[in-house]
């Protein structure tokens, strides 16, 4: 679940926000026999925000970061789809 803003802009055109929970899974594989890796998985939090374009595509740019116990991690990222 995450709730979603648009704080800015009308019709096809807007910026958007969301935020939510997220589940995390990190894993890290042993790069020798004698040890079998490690692995976690915990919740974090994750913020992002962007320029949405709505029309019968679906464009958004976008800078996010997730946050959890073991520390932040941002990145960037477009997303492209079509609305039914």
């Amino acid at each position: 679940p995450y709730v979603a803003l648009y704080p800015v802009g009308r019709g096809r055109h807007r910026w958007f926000v969301d935020a939510g929970p997220q589940v995390v899974r990190l894993a890290t594989p042993s790069p020798v026999p004698e040890w079998d890796g490690t692995s976690s998985t915990g919740v974090a939090a994750h913020l992002s925000s962007g320029y949405e374009y709505r029309g019968r595509l679906l464009v958004r740019a976008y800078v996010m970061g997730v946050a959890g116990r073991q520390g932040a991690s941002p990145w960037g990222g477009v997303s492209i789809g079509w609305n039914l």
